[in-house]
């Protein structure tokens, strides 16, 4: 999930800030959510500890919330591997060469004297670039959750014994959802194939095919143990040309 955390002092720049955001995601099939503080309390904190998503931080810099004491608190909470930050300010009021991530990317400096709607559009528009959004995804519901899973990430998919539900294993664990294998393949590309009635694979995730024993092995040795005789011609052929 994509995070949106704005920090400002300005009830009307906060406004403009959200109203960018939502311009530029509304045309993008991704979920994302905007959180607005005006000052970096104990939620603001949490939520840069947060370990799910990615933060892109919209920050403008005061006298009281100083863009550089806040991006140096940010380095310092932030748990996951990426992060993004946008300050919004005076001029060189950062040394960024400093105050670079280790794992994450500040992007740019926004001053006061230029337009803020532009400069602000292409830093998401080429942040939403770097984290290449356009990569194709299964949005699924868990737990009263959306995920939004990458193509690459899905190992198999296989359907629950009563036919109404689906589990899918993937890079990130299992999820389960109500959705027919049928209505799921509609929605993939042709990376994967039926290798059971009850059971989708994602041929290039595949590490082992053992056919004797009816089973595949993908990376991380997870095995799907559903390989019927139906689909082993058409499985046998699709491995061979990813094998090359």
């Amino acid at each position: 999930m994509l995070k949106f955390v704005t920090l400002t002092e300005n009830i009307e720049n906060s406004e403009k800030y959200v109203n960018i955001i939502n311009k530029i995601m509304m045309n993008l099939d991704l979920y994302y959510e905007v959180y607005r503080f005006d000052n970096d309390n104990e939620d603001f904190i949490n939520l840069c500890r947060d370990n799910y998503g990615t933060n892109i931080f919209i920050i403008e810099d005061s006298e009281k919330l100083s863009a550089e004491r806040l991006v140096r608190l940010i380095k310092k909470e932030y748990k996951m591997v990426a992060a993004f930050v946008i300050v919004v300010g005076k001029e060189n009021i950062l040394n960024l060469n400093n105050l670079v991530f280790d794992y994450s990317f500040l992007i740019d400096v926004i001053k006061n004297n230029v337009d803020l709607n532009i400069n602000l559009e292409n830093d998401i528009t080429n942040i939403l670039s770097i984290l290449d959004v356009k990569k194709p995804v299964l949005n699924i519901f868990c737990d009263k959750l959306l995920y939004r899973i990458p193509f690459n990430d899905i190992y198999y998919i296989e359907k629950q014994l009563n036919g109404k539900k689906a589990i899918i294993i993937t890079k990130m664990g299992k999820f389960h959802l109500f959705r027919s294998l049928n209505e799921l393949q509609e929605t993939l590309d042709d990376r994967f194939f039926r290798s059971h009635q009850s059971a989708i694979i994602n041929i290039e995730n595949v590490k082992i095919i053992d056919f004797e024993n009816n089973k595949i092995v993908f990376e991380n040795e997870v095995v799907c143990p559903l390989l019927s005789r139906n689909f082993k011609k058409q499985i046998r052929k699709a491995y061979t040309t990813k094998c090359g």
